[in-house]
C-alpha cells in the first residue's frame, strides 16, 4: 500500500509498488477516503516543487483513470485534495516515454472465468542495442478496473552473422536512464578509434572521467556507477555525458535518482 505524507482519512492506493506511467497510455489512480467530498488530483514532475491540475471536482469514488501526457520525468508525485480538508501525496514514480520497439499480441480480448490465453511479446531488435530490458505487462479487467502487472525481461542478443555493418560512429544512449545506482553508455564504432568519455555536472564541470583509450570497431559500452573522480557517490540530479569518437562529438543527459 502506498502511503505518502497523508491524513489517515485519505489514502492513495495507486499501483503498489508505484509502477511507471507511460506517456500516451492510461494510468489508474485509486484511493480510499472517509470524506465523500469531491477531489482535485494534481501532478508534480519535480518532486513536489510545483503542481499541475489533472482533474478538478472528480467524484470521490476511489478511482480515476489518467491518460498520461506531457514530459517524461523521474520525479513525479500525485496529490489528492478535498478542498483543503484532506490531502494525500503519493511516493515518487517515473513518467516514461513509450517503448515503440515492443508490442503485445493480442493487445485486447475476452477471457472466460478460469480460462487461459497465450500472450506474445514482439520486439524489434533492430532499433535497440543488445542487453536485458525489463517490460511490464499490464492485464486489466475492462469492467471492474482490476489489474495485474507482471514484469518480464526481454533479452536482445548480438549476432555477428545477422548484424548489419556499422557505417558510422554513433552513441545509442544510456541504459537505464533514469538510473540508480549505475548506468551503461552504449555506442558503436565504424572503425578503430580513440574514445574519450566523461560525465559533467550542470555547470559543465567534470564529475568523472569514464574512458580515454583506443577501441576496436563494433558495439562498445562504458559504465558509470554514480561516483565522482574521488570514488564518492554524487547527489541525485541531472548530469551530462560527453563522448568524443575520433573527430565526432556526442553529448546527452543523465538522471540519477538515489
Amino acid at each position: 500500500m502506498l502511503n505518502g505524507p497523508a491524513s489517515p482519512r485519505l489514502e492513495i492506493r495507486c499501483p503498489d509498488p508505484p509502477l511507471p506511467a507511460i506517456i500516451g497510455s492510461d494510468y489508474d489512480i485509486t484511493w480510499f477516503a472517509a470524506d465523500p467530498s469531491p477531489l482535485t488530483i494534481e501532478l508534480s514532475r519535480d518532486d513536489g516543487q510545483s503542481w499541475e491540475t489533472l482533474v478538478s471536482d472528480t467524484p470521490n469514488n476511489g478511482f480515476w483513470r489518467w491518460n498520461v501526457t506531457g514530459e517524461a520525468t523521474s520525479e513525479a508525485r500525485l496529490r489528492l485534495d478535498s478542498g483543503g480538508q484532506l490531502s494525500a501525496v503519493s511516493p515518487r514514480f517515473d513518467v516514461l516515454q513509450p517503448m515503440g520497439w515492443v508490442t503485445m499480441v493480442p493487445a485486447t480480448g475476452s477471457l472466460a472465468g478460469r480460462g487461459a490465453i497465450n500472450l506474445k511479446l514482439r520486439a524489434d531488435a533492430t532499433v535497440i542495442p543488445p542487453g536485458d530490458y525489463p517490460v511490464i505487462v499490464d492485464v486489466r479487467d475492462a469492467n471492474t478496473y482490476a489489474s495485474d502487472k507482471v514484469q518480464v525481461i526481454v533479452r536482445v542478443l548480438a549476432s555477428a552473422v545477422d548484424a548489419p555493418a556499422i557505417s558510422r560512429n554513433r552513441v545509442l544512449g544510456a541504459w537505464p536512464n533514469p538510473f540508480n545506482p549505475a548506468t551503461e553508455l552504449r555506442f558503436e564504432l565504424a572503425a578503430p578509434a580513440r574514445v574519450v568519455a566523461q560525465v559533467l555536472d550542470l555547470r559543465g564541470r567534470r564529475v568523472r572521467a569514464l574512458l580515454d583509450t583506443r577501441l576496436e570497431a563494433g558495439p562498445q559500452s562504458v559504465r558509470w556507477d554514480g561516483m565522482d573522480g574521488d570514488g564518492q557517490p554524487v547527489a541525485s540530479g541531472t548530469y551530462f555525458w560527453q563522448m568524443q569518437i575520433g573527430t565526432d562529438r556526442f553529448t546527452g543527459k543523465l538522471s540519477l535518482v538515489r
